[in-house]
């Protein structure tokens, strides 16, 4: 029987054992698709996807290497951004071809425009 409970425990843990489905690509049109269906991502091109999550992941990634890019190529907005205001400021782009384009580059190139950093 403790072997029951540890095969339980390891499910438990380890949640994406059985979502080991190919990456595809979050392209601007899909994010905002999420973001305006909050919850009901379970079983959709990307299962459990989490449109606010992706932001973050996205806004955190840059901000980890932003001092490591060149400043005229930089994004300074400011480290405590929320993600609803990166996709307010990229909300434009979903009206041209943009919204075709991986969605990750996009809400940093619409964010670099928006908070141009000064050198």
């Amino acid at each position: 029987m403790p072997w029951l409970l540890l095969g339980a425990h390891a499910l438990a843990a380890t949640p994406w054992v059985d979502q080991r489905a190919p990456r595809k690509d979050v392209h601007l049109m899909f994010l905002y698709e999420a973001c305006s269906s909050v919850g009901d991502t379970a079983k959709g091109r990307i299962a459990n996807f989490d449109c606010e999550s992706y932001v973050y992941g996205v806004l955190d990634a840059y901000l980890a290497v932003r001092s490591h890019l060149p400043i005229r190529q930089r994004a300074c907005f400011p480290e405590d951004l929320p993600p609803w205001r990166a996709l307010e400021v990229a909300e434009p782009l979903l009206q041209s071809p943009a919204s075709e384009k991986e969605a990750g580059p996009e809400i940093i190139k619409a964010l670099a425009k928006a908070y141009p950093c000064k050198y």
